[in-house]
């Protein structure tokens, strides 16, 4: 499926991963996640927005987003906190691959469903960076297949100075929780509590409920609704900072 068009401008990579590496509006990551997610979902639930996104429909968002997917990888030899990978090579489609630790364990489905979407992620909006690559053999040699690896702590709060990952876990939320649904849900949890206005300070009270209803609605992790209440502006960090404002 096509991937509408995005405003990005080009920037320094100082990673050295690439000579230039892709800068986005958070509000253009948001916007395009969304219509994404909506669009999966109308067109799988008879024009309906259900939340929590079913965990299948997660599974066609890769699929509809042309990459291959294997829900069954054994990444025992990668260490024991991988738990996604995409795989890119020149010319053929992204091969995304899921730990088959987080599919077997219905324990685990909050972490099948945020690696899913950071996996997705990447397929969306780096793809384009290693055909790019690819095209330039000089910097692509023999051709080989370059794999993104994905580890625990990183698949919902990387740090700023590595922009690949912190990219995909953005769009892990964006994708799960998209922006005006989050809106709803904070303004009627602000109706029911008498709660406002936002930013709800990180550590009270409010702020501890808001992100159990938010984790509820979308069936993501505390954690995960935590870091993108953080980033929308529904939280304000204890420290006084807001992850969110680097991509």
């Amino acid at each position: 499926e096509a991937k509408r068009e995005i405003t990005m401008i080009w920037i320094q990579d100082k990673t050295g991963r690439f000579p230039e590496r892709p800068h986005y509006e958070l509000k253009e990551l948001d916007l395009d996640c969304e219509e994404f997610s909506h669009r999966i979902l109308r067109e799988r639930h008879n024009g309906e927005l259900i939340f929590p996104i079913p965990t299948d429909d997660l599974t066609v968002m890769i699929e509809r987003s042309d990459a291959d997917l294997d829900m069954y990888a054994d990444f025992s030899a990668d260490g024991p906190t991988v738990e996604g990978v995409t795989e890119f090579a020149y010319g053929k489609k992204p091969f995304v691959r899921v730990s088959k630790l987080l599919t077997e364990d219905t324990i685990l489905e909050n972490r099948l469903r945020t690696t899913l979407t950071h996996e997705c992620g990447h397929v969306r909006f780096h793809r384009f960076l290693w055909d790019m690559k690819g095209a330039n053999y000089s910097l692509f040699p023999e051709n080989r297949t370059k794999r993104q690896i994905c580890k625990r702590e990183k698949i919902v709060q990387a740090g700023v100075y590595d922009w690949m990952e912190w990219q995909a876990g953005y769009c892990c939320g964006a994708l799960l929780m998209p922006m005006s649904n989050v809106k709803k849900t904070m303004h009627s949890f602000m109706l029911r509590q008498g709660t406002g206005p936002f930013p709800l300070g990180e550590l009270t009270r409010a702020a501890e409920a808001l992100i159990n209803c938010v984790a509820s609605e979308f069936g993501v992790s505390r954690l995960a609704a935590r870091i993108r209440l953080l980033q929308i502006g529904g939280l304000e960090a204890f420290s006084g900072e807001r992850p969110g404002l680097w991509s």
